[in-house]
């Protein structure tokens, strides 16, 4: 599971909580009108603001980046996750992959068996049930409408 970390500024060195609220109320910070405003436009915010925090003086640690404290309070980040180098052209990878969904679904459903699937209108979603269909399960799937007109999963 993925989590949220965020950093403040208190008592002369950099403290950390996976809470923003938690930050906040430790330095006394004040509300960021411009986030709050932010938030309140729609379903989604875009990358990478909805990362920010609430609270002025409060800061995310962006996803992918590593928090580095040391201990006089200094601090850095640092990345801490890289794509791996391409191995394999383009083409043989898809079939490679391909190959290794289909035979993760089989192993996952049977002939008959009722599946319960949550279509985003993303690729991932609906190839997951497509390979579910070819195995012969029986779908039952739902699609809900986030309704920003951001949301490129409707189109």
């Amino acid at each position: 599971m993925q989590r949220r970390l965020y950093r403040a500024e208190a008592g002369g060195g950099t403290v950390c909580a996976d809470q923003a609220r938690v930050l906040a109320r430790l330095t006394a910070a004040e509300l960021d009108t411009a986030q709050l405003a932010l938030r309140l436009t729609g379903d989604t915010v875009p990358h990478p603001l909805a990362w920010g925090a609430l609270w002025r003086g409060v800061h995310a640690v962006l996803p992918g980046t590593a928090l580095e404290l040391a201990p006089g309070g200094e601090m850095r980040t640092r990345c801490w996750w890289r794509p791996p180098t391409a191995e394999l052209p383009l083409d043989e990878a898809a079939a490679g992959l391909r190959e290794a969904l289909e035979r993760a679904v089989v192993l996952r459903v049977r002939p008959d068996e009722v599946v319960g699937a949550d279509l985003s209108g993303g690729m991932d979603s609906t190839s997951l049930c497509f390979l579910a269909a070819k195995a012969g399960a029986r779908l039952v799937t739902v699609t809900l409408d986030a309704g920003a007109p951001t949301n490129e999963d409707r189109l």
